[in-house]
């Protein structure tokens, strides 16, 4: 038989961080462990805190619990209504519209729509994005 060689701590380490960032292992106590695709996002600093609190007080009731931020915010978002609300689609359009990129959506639109015949005003596309015309 043949020996393998043994390689370097500082190779494996490397090989190791670059796998880590392409899968992790799956939920506890949920996908038998099996590896996902990893899609990370990014959390405010209000929004970690408030993940942290919850993660205290589940370790105040269970102390033996050990629990990562990633299990909190997967099972709060799974505890919710797949579809957002009305209000929530307005309040989170309208805190994330950018007017340049309004204007390059309705000149792209304005031209396809012309090559079909058709046409649109920027009025009318300003109503069917619900922006205010001042």
């Amino acid at each position: 038989m043949e020996e393998k060689k043994k390689e370097p701590k500082e190779k494996r380490k490397e090989e190791d961080t670059s796998i880590q960032n392409k899968v992790t292992p799956g939920f506890q106590n949920g996908d038998e462990g099996k590896s996902k695709n990893v899609d990370r996002i990014s959390l405010k600093p209000e929004s970690i805190a408030r993940v942290d609190h919850w993660i205290s007080q589940i370790k105040e009731r269970h102390q033996s619990v050990r629990i990562s931020r990633n299990a909190v915010v997967n099972f709060i978002l799974l505890q919710r209504a797949s579809d957002l609300s009305n209000d929530e689609i307005e309040q989170l359009g309208g805190a994330h519209r950018d007017d340049i990129r309004f204007a390059m959506w309705a000149v792209k639109a304005m031209r396809e729509a012309r090559s079909r015949g058709e046409r649109y005003s920027l009025r009318s596309l300003m109503e069917k994005e619900r922006l205010p015309m001042n």
